[in-house]
């Protein structure tokens, strides 16, 4: 039997109140399409967006440098 493939990532993280809303239609307008509205409601909650600096990567996959 054979592992799925996983990513584990060492950093630090810091969590910032607000701009999810903005960063999604962003982020829709460059996967899904140009002039999609995502999220697809009027006023969507603020949320929180994390911010990860990454200082180290583990787990089974081709990004670890080995054989898999």
């Amino acid at each position: 039997m054979e592992l799925t493939e996983y990513a584990v990532l060492y950093g630090t993280a810091y969590i910032v109140e607000g701009g999810a809303a903005e960063l999604l239609q962003k982020l829709a307008e460059v996967y899904i399409r140009p002039g999609v509205k995502f999220p697809p409601m009027e006023n969507p909650p603020p949320g929180y967006v994390v911010h990860i600096r990454v200082d180290r990567i583990a787990g089974v996959g081709p990004w670890t440098g080995r054989a898999v």
